[in-house]
């Protein structure tokens, strides 16, 4: 057995960009677990409701104070608290407060400290410097996701720990006291929406495209040129088109369909040489009828089995049976191992929406109900990622 220099060492030494995704994730599900294999339970509890929050709340003052984007636009080299206050103006910020905040950032790997009272930047922290998803997802978790989440055990306990259904009010309502359901919430809330928005987009593109999951040549067999190919139903602002348009761009033009509510669908990168952009409400008919393939992408796990029955009917009623398929981008929960990004998803459904992730049978389930059979389900090798592929029930 290694001794635990050795052991150091060999962790020290691992890159992530020399890994595979697939191996990157492996890796970083072991290291979890063997964190949680070396702490007493009572360094578990600590590290869960005393450092992490208290790192969080460090992290949301420093992104506050935009001293990460100072920082980066004035030197990359080194800072004390003191030349770090200087950057952020006089008298915004007392060194004495910044010097424990940074002391936290630091031990915590967030920060790099490499002399006494020296703090220097990451990837981590640069990141804040390069995207501004990342700020935006800070600010979002604070103003609405954290309450939410505190506020869940209160919301099971008032349904008696009953797994919760569409006549119940989510969590997310009850802890905002919102008469009304998120995605209305956050309309009326700019703000809280270009965060939110900023947050999907982010997550989306850290997903797997879906022309890398799907066999996209499939939809190109046997057609005739003719009628719609691809309507991506709910698609955002259409990055998924895209990614179909730029994989197959013999058949870029109007038989590509990105559908989304007309303020979504204003703020389209989908382009007339590449696709048509309408609006829709997917809680209606579907306008565009028998196309080869419905894509949905992360749209049912915004709902309800009982919305989502809805929606897929709509589909259904628009496809035409042993020609047309439905294309569904979702997490499949493993019913063993898995990830936490697809269970703590699924927690956070459930709490915001009172929707869910589903598993391959509540999938088979929900997809049956709906008049459709599951044909194929193509997963990836590391991730909960998949695209289910089905067809109309004869």
């Amino acid at each position: 057995m290694s001794s635990p220099k050795q052991l150091i060492d060999t962790l020290s030494a691992v890159q992530k960009n020399n890994l595979s995704d697939s191996d990157r994730r492996a890796l970083l599900a072991s290291a979890r677990a063997l964190c949680l294999n070396l702490e007493t339970p009572w360094e578990s509890l600590q590290r869960m409701v005393w450092h992490q929050p208290a790192q969080l709340a460090a992290l949301k003052i420093c992104s506050d104070l935009q001293l990460f984007q100072k920082w980066q636009a004035a030197t990359a080299e080194q800072q004390t608290p003191q030349q770090l206050c200087e950057l952020l103006g006089k008298d915004v910020c007392d060194p004495a407060l910044l010097a424990r905040l940074l002391r936290l950032l630091a031990v915590t790997n967030l920060l790099d400290n490499p002399l006494p009272n020296h703090y220097a930047q990451t990837p981590f922290t640069l990141a804040f410097t390069s995207s501004p998803a990342f700020p935006a997802a800070l600010r979002y978790f604070e103003h609405i996701q954290s309450h939410v989440l505190h506020a869940l055990p209160t919301h099971l306990a008032c349904l008696r720990y009953r797994n919760p259904s569409s006549a119940d009010l989510p969590c997310f309502q009850f802890a905002l006291q919102s008469p009304v359901p998120a995605f209305q919430w956050l309309a009326a809330r700019p703000d809280d929406q270009r965060d939110f928005g900023q947050l999907m987009r982010m997550y989306a593109g850290m997903q797997t495209p879906w022309v890398d999951i799907f066999p996209t040549e499939a939809l190109l067999e046997g057609d005739d040129g003719k009628g719609p190919l691809l309507v991506d139903v709910g698609g955002g602002i259409g990055h998924d088109l895209v990614h179909f348009a730029k994989k197959h761009p013999g058949v870029a033009g109007p038989r590509l369909v990105l559908q989304d509510n007309a303020g979504v669908v204003a703020q389209t990168v989908v382009k007339p040489e590449i696709g048509t952009a309408m609006a829709h409400d997917f809680f209606t008919p579907q306008t565009v009828k028998g196309a080869s393939a419905y894509f949905l992408h992360s749209v049912l796990h915004d709902w309800t089995d009982d919305d989502s029955r809805k929606i897929l009917g709509h589909l259904r009623d628009a496809m035409v049976p042993k020609r047309s398929r439905l294309l569904i981008h979702e997490i499949v929960i493993q019913e063993q191992g898995g990830s936490i990004d697809t269970a703590a998803s699924d927690i956070v459904m459930m709490a915001t929406l009172g929707a869910k992730e589903r598993s391959e049978e509540a999938w088979r389930s929900l997809l049956s109900s709906a008049g459709f059979v599951i044909q194929h389900i193509y997963r990836t090798a590391a991730s909960g990622q998949s695209v289910i592929e089905a067809v109309v029930a004869e």
